[in-house]
Parts: C-alpha cells; sequence; structure tokens
C-alpha cells in the first residue's frame, strides 16, 4: 500500500501517439509496424535456439532473472543489484522494495556461503510428522492455537486509503463450473473457492513453511467438476535471483484439491530451478508443459517423468487455442555473442518415444532493452496473440499485438523514449501524475501482466502498479483502476497497487491478482468487487501484544501496512510496509509502529490515529529495513529506536530523541535488549556482534564478536542477573544456534 502524493492532475486518459487501432486499416500503415532487432515469419523455417550465456549479460540486471541458474547465492544478487542502482533514485514504484522484502526475508535464512537450504528433505520430514502424528499431539495443537485473522479485509480510517489482505500472484477456474476458483499466493499455498470467492479454504500440504505459488494449472476433463490440477510453487515474480521464498516443485491433485502429492519435478531454490509458467494439454490431462528458468519442460504421464524441450530460459507460455500443439513461448536466449528476449511458435508433435519440438522465430529485443515480456492469446480468437514488455529500467517497452497468427506485428502503444506527447510510460507504472518522475523509476521485471477480452479482440487490459485498458475504435488508452482513491470522482476506482495476473474467467469476467488479493471487474458499470475475503495470507514483519489485554495486538504486515486487531476487529491504521510496532505496558492509548528503514510513528489515542516521531532524516544515520524499536520495562515513558546508534526518548517520545551511542562500527542495528533487573543494561546487536552498556549508555562494550555478518537474531536477558543472556542465530549453520553467555 502506498501513501497517497499530493500531484497535480493530469490526464488520466494518457495521450499517446498510437491512437485507433480499432479499424484494422490504420495497422496498414508502416509507421506502426514492429520494429524489433529479429523478426521472422509465418514461412520461415525452425531455427535452433541456446541458453544463454551469463556472462555476456550485463551485471546490473543479472538480479532481476537467474538465466540459466546464474546469480543464484545471495552475495552475488547483491552485488548486481547494487550495480543496478548505483546511478539511479530509489522511489514508489521503482522496484527496489520488492527486493529489499526478499533481502529481508533470507538474511537469516542462508549458510555461511549465502547459498540456500536444501528444502526437499524438510519436506520430506514435514510429510512424515503429518502422517505419524499421534491423537494426543493433533489434540493438543487444535486447543493450543486459534487463527486471528486477518480473515476479512480490515476497516480503516477516513484519512487512508484502503489496504488489502495480501499478495495473490495467480488465479485460475475450472473451465466446466466458473465458481470453482483457485488462487495462488505469494506466500502461504492455494486457496480453492467453490462459490465464485465468497468464500475461501486452503489445503495443509500447500502450507509447507508458507510456500508460494506462481502459477496452477485446471486440466479439462468431460465432468463437471475437474479434479486434476497442478501448480508450480515458488514465487517467479519476486525472485529476484531466483530465491524469494521456498519451493519444492510442482505439486499435483487428482481429487479436487483433498490430497496433494510432489510430481517427480521436484525442484527446490538450491536446484537453481524457478518455475514461471505451468499448463495442462486440453486434449490429455496427463500431458503438462512447465516454463522454468532452466528451460522448458512436458511429461506425458501427469508428472512421473519430464523431458527437456529446450534448456533456454523460459519466461511465459500459452497454448494456441484452436491447435494445443502450437504454443507461444517467451525465450532469454544467446547466439554465443548476444542474448536476446524472443517471442517464439513452439510446435510440438507427440511420437512415441520422444516428442518431436521445432522453434520458429517471431521477435527478438536485445535482452536489456526488454527485460520481461507477458504473453496472452485470444481464446476466441486464434490469429489475435498479445505482448507486453517492460525496458531495462522496468517501465514500458511496448504493447504489442498480431491479428493474423504472427505474420505482422503491430504496436498497441510504445515508448519512445519519453518524447513530447507520448505519455506512455504511465501504462505500467505511474506512481504518480507527473512524467519526469517515472521516466527512470518502474518496476515491470516485478509486476507485469496481460489480458484480452474473448469477445472482443481489441478491448486489452495491462496491468502494473495500474490497469489501463485499451478500447479500440480511435480512443485512447484508459485508466480504469488505481493505488490510491485519488480518481474515484472520475469513477476510477482504487484497486491495491501491483499486478501480476489479469485473467478472463471462462465466462467473460476480468479478474486480478494483486498485492493486496484479488479484485474482479465489472466492465459496464466499471466497479472492481474485493474477493479478498477469507484468504489468510497477510505476511507479518513484527507482532506485538498488550501486556493488560491479549486480544490487543498491532502488527506490521509487507505491502499492507500496520494493523490493530482491537475488539476482534482488523483496523488498517498506517501504510506502506509495516515494521516493527508496540504497546505501552502500563497505558495502551499509547502505540507506536513504523514503515520501512526506521520511520517512527506514535499514536496516543487507541490507535486512532499516528504522528511522526524519528526518522533517518533526523538522525542523519542508516537503519535496517526493519528497524528495532524497544520500550524500557522498568520505565516505560523511556523509548528507544536503532540505527547506527541507539537514540532515546522520554516522556513517551514528547522529549527529543538524543543518541545514546557512538559506535565506530557504522552496521545499523538489528535488535534491542533492555534489562528488567537493572534497565540501565542494555544490548544491541549489530551484523558484527553484541554490545553491552552498563550505565545506560554512558559507556559501551562489545561482548561477542566474530567476522563477517554473523546473523544474530534476538537476545534473552535473565530476570535477576543482567550480565547473563541468552542469544540466537539464524542461518543454515549446525549445531549453532542458541548460546548462552555468562
Amino acid at each position: 500500500m502506498r501513501t497517497r502524493k499530493n500531484t497535480r492532475f493530469i490526464n488520466i486518459f494518457l495521450i499517446l501517439m498510437i491512437l485507433g487501432l480499432g479499424q484494422n486499416h490504420l495497422f496498414s500503415q508502416e509507421d506502426f509496424k514492429v520494429r524489433s532487432v529479429r523478426q521472422g515469419s509465418l514461412s520461415d523455417p525452425p531455427v535452433s535456439i541456446q541458453p544463454a550465456d551469463p556472462n555476456l549479460i550485463d551485471g546490473s540486471i543479472l538480479w532481476m532473472n537467474p538465466v540459466n541458474g546464474s546469480a543464484i547465492d545471495k552475495n552475488t544478487i547483491k552485488r548486481s543489484y547494487d550495480k543496478y542502482w548505483q546511478n539511479r533514485s530509489q522511489g514508489k514504484g521503482s522496484g527496489w522494495k520488492p527486493f529489499k522484502r526478499s533481502e529481508d526475508f533470507w538474511k537469516n535464512r542462508v549458510d555461511e556461503n549465502g547459498n540456500v537450504p536444501n528444502i526437499l528433505p524438510i519436506f520430506e520430514e514435514y510429510q512424515k510428522k503429518l502422517t505419524s502424528e499421534t491423537k494426543k499431539e493433533k489434540t493438543l495443537q487444535e486447543n493450543t492455537w486459534q487463527p486471528l485473522g486477518p480473515r476479512n479485509m480490515p476497516e480503516h480510517s477516513s484519512y487512508l486509503d484502503p489496504t488489502g489482505m495480501g499478495r495473490i500472484n495467480c488465479v485460475e477456474f475450472n473451465p466446466r463450473n466458473t465458481n470453482v476458483m483457485w488462487a495462488g499466493a505469494a506466500f502461504g499455498g492455494i486457496w480453492r473457492s467453490i462459490n465464485a470467492g465468497n468464500t475461501w479454504e486452503t489445503f495443509p500440504f500447500t502450507q509447507f513453511m508458507s510456500i508460494g505459488i506462481t502459477d496452477i494449472a485446471v486440466a479439462k476433463t468431460s465432468n463437471t467438476f475437474t479434479n486434476i490440477v497442478y501448480a508450480a510453487t515458488g514465487d517467479a515474480n519476486a525472485a529476484w535471483g531466483g530465491i524469494n521464498c521456498y519451493t519444492i516443485g510442482i505439486i499435483k491433485t487428482n481429487d479436487n484439491g483433498e490430497t496433494w502429492k510432489l510430481t517427480n519435478f521436484a525442484k527446490q531454490i538450491s536446484d537453481r530451478v524457478l518455475i514461471n509458467r505451468i499448463l495442462v494439454d486440453p486434449r490429455d490431462t496427463n500431458r503438462v508443459y512447465a516454463a522454468t528458468t532452466r528451460g522448458l519442460f512436458v511429461t506425458e504421464n501427469g508428472g512421473d517423468t519430464w523431458d527437456t524441450l529446450t534448456n533456454a530460459y523460459t519466461r511465459d507460455l500459452e497454448f494456441r487455442p484452436d491447435d494445443p500443439s502450437w504454443l507461444w513461448a517467451a525465450f532469454i536466449y544467446g547466439d554465443g555473442t548476444n542474448t536476446y528476449y524472443g517471442l517464439f511458435r513452439v510446435n510440438v508433435v507427440q511420437r512415441e518415444g520422444k516428442d518431436s519440438v521445432a522453434f520458429y522465430r517471431s521477435l527478438d529485443f536485445n535482452y536489456g532493452d526488454v527485460i520481461r515480456m507477458a504473453i496472452t492469446v485470444n481464446e476466441k480468437n486464434p490469429p489475435y496473440v498479445y505482448i507486453l514488455n517492460a525496458k531495462g529500467n522496468g517501465g514500458l517497452h511496448s504493447v504489442i499485438y498480431t491479428n493474423d497468427g504472427g505474420q505482422q506485428w503491430y504496436y498497441m502503444a510504445q515508448n519512445l523514449d519519453n518524447k513530447i506527447g507520448n505519455y506512455t510510460w504511465d501504462l505500467l507504472n505511474a506512481s504518480s501524475d507527473t512524467p519526469d518522475s517515472i521516466k527512470s523509476k518502474s518496476q515491470g521485471f516485478y509486476d507485469l501482466c496481460i489480458a484480452a477480452n474473448p469477445a472482443n479482440p481489441l478491448d486489452v487490459y495491462i496491468g502494473g502498479v495500474n490497469i489501463h485498458r485499451f478500447r479500440g475504435n480511435n480512443q485512447p488508452w484508459e485508466l480504469v483502476a488505481y493505488w490510491t482513491t485519488k480518481y474515484q470522482q472520475q469513477n476510477v476506482q482504487y484497486v491495491h497497487a501491483d499486478h501480476h495476473d489479469l485473467r478472463f474467467s471462462p465466462d467473460g469476467v476480468l479478474f486480478s491478482c494483486n498485492d493486496g488479493g484479488i479484485n474482479k471487474y465489472n466492465s459496464s458499470s466499471k466497479d472492481w468487487k474485493n474477493l479478498s475475503n477469507g484468504l489468510e495470507v497477510t505476511q507479518f514483519y513484527r507482532i506485538h501484544t498488550s501486556r493488560n489485554d491479549p486480544g490487543l495486538v498491532i502488527c506490521g504486515a509487507q505491502d499492507n501496512g500496520t494493523l490493530l486487531l482491537k475488539n476482534n476487529v482488523w483496523n488498517y491504521v498506517r501504510g506502506g510496509d509495516g515494521m516493527d510496532c508496540w504497546i505501552d505496558p502500563f497505558d495502551q492509548q499509547v502505540m507506536y509502529n513504523s514503515i520501512y528503514y526506521g520511520d517512527f510513528a506514535v499514536s496516543r489515542n487507541g490507535g486512532n490515529s499516528f504522528s511522526p516521531l524519528l526518522d533517518t532524516l533526523k538522525t542523519k544515520e542508516k537503519a535496517e529495513w526493519v528497524a528495532p524499536f524497544a520500550i524500557d520495562p522498568v520505565v516505560p515513558d523511556n523509548i528507544f529506536a536503532g540505527y547506527e546508534n541507539l537514540w532515546k526518548a522520554g516522556r513517551k517520545g514528547v522529549d527529543p530523541f538524543v543518541k545514546i551511542s557512538n559506535f565506530a562500527d557504522k552496521d545499523p542495528i538489528r535488535y534491542i535488549a533492555i534489562s528488567r533487573a537493572n534497565h540501565d543494561v542494555i544490548y544491541v546487536i549489530k551484523p558484527k556482534g553484541i554490545w553491552r552498556t552498563t550505565n545506560a549508555g554512558g559507556e559501551w562494550t562489545q561482548v561477542v564478536t566474530g567476522n563477517g555478518d554473523l546473523g544474530l537474531t534476538s537476545i534473552a536477558i535473565d530476570y535477576k542477573d543482567p550480565l547473563i543472556f541468552w542469544f540466537t542465530r539464524g542461518g543454515f549453520v549446525e549445531d549453532e544456534k542458541v548460546f548462552y553467555y555468562n
């Protein structure tokens, strides 16, 4: 959720150089023909493609796409990311926050060399546990834990725009019964609705380690209810350098989700294989295609064995609706000298033993000029194919289409280096209304999707931060969803930002999957209906409860703000990414929250409103992505915040903050602990160790040392002796988890 900017309103219906595509004769004009590095025709012979060589790719963009397994370790990804942002400013909609979220998640979940763990053995042990739990264990578990939510959309104050439930990557429908819907959460498994999204349910199998789901494919059968469903685990949309959340490969159910199993496409992060797209052949429920970072794969036996069709990075995939032996595919591939982002027609002929496959070039763009490609086809008009391309800076490259199966391609919109009169930059990721503010700040590598109305081949929608619609008939692009309520008076409704999937249901209704959940569009009334109630997929950074009222809980949520549970109702009290948050132990009218990099705020009226407290502009120091906060357990009027140094304020922040340390180590503080036995004894964790003061900040001593980032995560101080404490270490380092210091 982004906070509103008070920038002046300019025409939201976007002045384009390319208008009036509703009449096909316009496309005969030479200016509207697509210009690419290489372009094929339907009469061209097949060509061979080979994987891209990561050594030939600009190192500053390796973090965006793990081309053939490159940039998989955390340190390599970070170097690539830093290089990309070296001469760029970070702002809303620029793509830096999704990376920082992923970086924070993995910070303490890798080994000492920055490599991710082997998840499959953990998953196998988890499955054994599920099948061997005793009745006593189940009863204990059921009696101990209760879901608190949020289960329904949080309420919000009048001074805030609405928020969301959490990140949803994809939605799929039962082709014979559109009341049955499947949704894949970026973190949080698979969800099913049998009543068109009014209620949702999930499955324990898919909740393993809050596993991500990139794509879902429902097999077509002659039955009313299709029972066979395949799902690609992981989160390809935010998988910087190939890692974001946990993945175990492709999973499958034969009974409409009641039971699930892992297919033999059992991949994990350390295999450097991320699944971008999964399709089931409409003629054969056992024939499944998987588009991955390591190539295009197919199974003919429901996932028992898989054959490789190409080893080239495959980002998107769609069947030709009238002939599933043909597919449209987006490849990142090379020729030994150059690297291309290419659109291909792929012909797969089934043969006994092994299929025959041929690749036919349609369009090639230089990789880096185009950083991501999204494909859609028109189900009822198969010759119509649409491509949405993102530039190397994440902004719009082009929207193109063909109406003859790929012989000739035409622009629906293009970015002409932001020349005067061409405001197509706003089609993807404009988070403000000023063209200059978005030229180099977009995130098409994170949120990029396109859909075409089956009933009207020139009714096309594209999604980035917002959603735009192409109407044809000499009409400009239309803004149909915006990430704030700014344009509601112009009949443009709020829909949560960052759209990952636009999909028409079999009965012709448009759905959006975004970082707030799922929304359904009524094109006649231009209304969006939120279908996210019941999707318990909110990702929390921090949780804090009231000492006096266990039902009063404040939480910081990724991309969905700070949430307050009060009287069994969830309330949205601050926007952005909610981070560390606290409730005063003696006066629960006083609450504290924060967003990224230590932007703290305070409420003195029980969370009804918050006012600024402290940030990096005041301290002039760096802070962690989730900067720590603490309240003195003895004198709760004293509050503390961690930046490069420890800062303290009295009277619950009424007094100004003062710095009570002067560390030579300029790394930001990650954790603060204050002794109950003697509140003058304070501990802080930094990457390289633990520091302690015994005189309220007068002097500091480093009591735990080591080489490099130790990955220390928390401290518990002995209740009686403030010089005795325990501390924990993250990461996957054997026999080094909990430590005792005396």
